[in-house]
């Protein structure tokens, strides 16, 4: 029965953190999304888009290296979380 218990919790904890990393991808995603909007935003309004290129040339690297960092931490802690258990 303890067993029992054990597996659905670990199960419950990996669900729980693949919901937590889907929310980190829909975020970033969120955010790419926003500054290329303003971006496309200021080329049509013919306003200062230079400015907005800056922006989204550092934005989107910062983020999409962040969403490379969170994903390997990820894996490695579910890799060691299974390791643990056998």
């Amino acid at each position: 029965m303890n067993q029992q218990r054990e597996v659905i919790k670990n199960k419950s904890v990996n669900i729980f953190q693949l919901l937590m990393l889907f929310a980190f991808y829909l975020f970033v995603g969120s955010i790419i999304a926003f500054v290329v909007n303003g971006i496309y935003n200021a080329l049509e309004n013919n306003d200062a888009f230079m400015y907005s290129i800056v922006i989204g040339a550092i934005v989107i690297p910062v983020f999409l290296t962040l969403t490379i960092l969170v994903t390997l931490v990820f894996w490695v802690i579910v890799r060691e979380g299974r390791k643990d258990m056998r």
